[in-house]
C-alpha cells in the first residue's frame, strides 16, 4: 500500500477555498513580509509530519484526518452554494447559512469535527501545548511534557482525548463578509478568549466560559465557536460582518500565525 508522505498540516481541501483562478494561493511570510504563490499542494506540509519517530511510516494519523477532511470538503460545497443562492434571493446570508446547519447537524457535526482537528494539528499547536506544560509546576504536567515531544504525540493524544467531544458541545456564530475577503493561516483554527488571558491552549476549550476558536471557512465565511454555558443543545446563529469586524479577524489571524498567512 502506498503510504503519504508529504502531509499537509493545513489540509489541501481547505486550502481550496484561496486559489485565484490559476490555482494559486497568495500567501505572506511573516519572517519575510514577501508573498508568494504556491498552489494548496506545495505548502503547508511536513515529510512524514504526522508519524511516530519511533517506528516505520503507517499513515495513522493521516487516515484518521482524511475522514473529517472529506465530510468538511462537501460543507464547504454546500455552504458556498447556499451562499450564493442566498445572495441572488437578497436573503440575509449569515442567518441562512446557520440555519441550514441547525437543520443539518451531521453538517454542523462536521465543521465541528474540522474545527477540533484543526486546533490540535499543526507545528504551532504542539508548540503552545509544550510551553504550557512547561509553566504547570504539577508532577502530571511535567509527566505530560515530557511524553509530548512531536506532532504525533500531540495527535494521539487529542484523538484519545475529550476535545473533539467539547467542540461538539459548543455553539457556533456563522460569520459572512460580504465587503472584505478573510484571511486563514498556519494556525488556522486560532484559540480565543474574551475579557481574560484565560487562554491555555488544549484544556479550556468546551470547559473556560471565555475560551472559543475562530476558523476561516471559505474567504467569505467563518465560524466562531463560543461556550455553551447550559445543558441545552448548542445553538447556531449569524451574523454580517462589517468590514472593520473582518479587518479584525484578519488581524487576529495573522497575529496568531506562526509564519505564513494566506490572503483572501
Amino acid at each position: 500500500m502506498t503510504l503519504t508522505v508529504r502531509q499537509h498540516y493545513v489540509p489541501r481541501v481547505y486550502l481550496r477555498a484561496w486559489v485565484d483562478s490559476s490555482g494559486n494561493l497568495t500567501v505572506l511570510n511573516k519572517s519575510t513580509g514577501i508573498n508568494i504563490h504556491p498552489r494548496p499542494e506545495n505548502i503547508l506540509l511536513e515529510k512524514h509530519y504526522y508519524e511516530d519517530p519511533t517506528v516505520a511510516p503507517t499513515n495513522e494519523l493521516e487516515k484518521a484526518f482524511h475522514e473529517y477532511e472529506g465530510a468538511f470538503g462537501g460543507l464547504c460545497r454546500l455552504l458556498t452554494q447556499v451562499e450564493t443562492t442566498a445572495i441572488n434571493l437578497k436573503q440575509p446570508v449569515a442567518e441562512t447559512l446557520a440555519d441550514m446547519l441547525f437543520a443539518r447537524p451531521e453538517r454542523a457535526a462536521a465543521l465541528k469535527n474540522f474545527a477540533a482537528t484543526a486546533y490540535f494539528r499543526t507545528p504551532l499547536a504542539l508548540k503552545s501545548m509544550r510551553d504550557q506544560l512547561a509553566t504547570d509546576g504539577s508532577a502530571d504536567a511535567q509527566k505530560a511534557f515530557c511524553q509530548l515531544n512531536f506532532p504525533y504525540d500531540l495527535g494521539a493524544m487529542a484523538f484519545d482525548s475529550t476535545l473533539l467531544q467539547r467542540f461538539k458541545d459548543l455553539n457556533i456564530m456563522i460569520v459572512h463578509s460580504a465587503d472584505k475577503r478573510l484571511d486563514t493561516g498556519d494556525c488556522f483554527c486560532v484559540p480565543i478568549a474574551w475579557g481574560t488571558n484565560h487562554r491555555n491552549f488544549g484544556y479550556d476549550i468546551g470547559r473556560h466560559g471565555q475560551a472559543g476558536a475562530l476558523l476561516s471557512i471559505t474567504p467569505s465565511i467563518a465560524a466562531i465557536f463560543l461556550a455553551n454555558p447550559t445543558a441545552n443543545k448548542p445553538i447556531i446563529f449569524g451574523k454580517a460582518a462589517p468590514a472593520d469586524a473582518a479587518q479584525e479577524i484578519n488581524a487576529l489571524i495573522e497575529s496568531s500565525s506562526e509564519r505564513w498567512v494566506v490572503r483572501g
